[in-house]
């Protein structure tokens, strides 16, 4: 809807071409990577706001891109990245033992353990990037509630064996799947699951 009504206000000519460069690919490609950033994803927020920013300044004139250097560079810094990830702090499993829990990964993977007791809720977020979440530790009461976004990502959420988990998720041009081997107790706690799936999926296992 927010980028709808930019394009909008463009084709109106409310927003003026000086100003158009904000709304350009590579700006809001920064914009992602500050907020990766204040979440606590050091390694893909820089990443980001460094893609972002090369074309940002050689689109404000700053200097003139070469694009015959643009992808023998990105592939050097591509396979960096894979021989440094384990450096940069985001590829071990975080815990958390509040009763919310935020996961957030773009263009990029990480694991969270919950030990939350009780669990009231969380969310879960996978934009071209991956996320594992063991609830395996985690005890409910009554009932939680997490909110799921998946586009081109996907997402493994790890359950207690006694959990009914209500599937809320729509999904377009994905799926979610339950691989449990056991059937939960019909008075166990529930977890329900909502959100939208684009591109993406959610596996469910215990």
């Amino acid at each position: 809807m927010a980028f709808g009504a930019i394009f909008l206000l463009k084709q109106m000519g409310i927003i003026p071409d000086s100003l158009w460069w904000l709304f350009r690919w590579y700006t809001i490609l920064i914009v992602i990577g500050v907020y990766v950033l204040l979440t606590g994803k050091k390694s893909t927020g820089i990443i980001l706001c460094a893609i972002g920013g090369v074309f940002l300044l050689n689109s404000l004139g700053v200097y003139d891109l070469n694009w015959s250097y643009v992808w023998p560079v990105a592939l050097i810094g591509l396979g960096l990245l894979f021989i440094f990830r384990n450096s940069f702090g985001d590829s071990g499993i975080e815990t958390i033992g509040d009763t919310h829990f935020d996961s957030t990964n773009i263009l990029g993977g990480g694991k969270m353990r919950v030990t939350s007791s009780p669990l009231k809720g969380g969310k879960v977020t996978s934009v071209m990037g991956g996320s594992e979440i063991d609830l395996s530790k985690t005890q409910l009461e009554g009932e939680a509630i997490i909110d799921v976004f998946s586009l081109m990502g996907g997402s493994e959420i790890r359950v207690p064996e006694n959990w009914n988990v209500v599937n809320e998720v729509t999904s377009i041009m994905g799926g979610f799947e339950d691989s449990r081997s056991t059937q939960p107790l019909a008075d166990g706690p529930t977890l329900r699951i909502k959100g939208t799936t684009i591109m993406g999926g959610i596996e469910l296992k215990s």
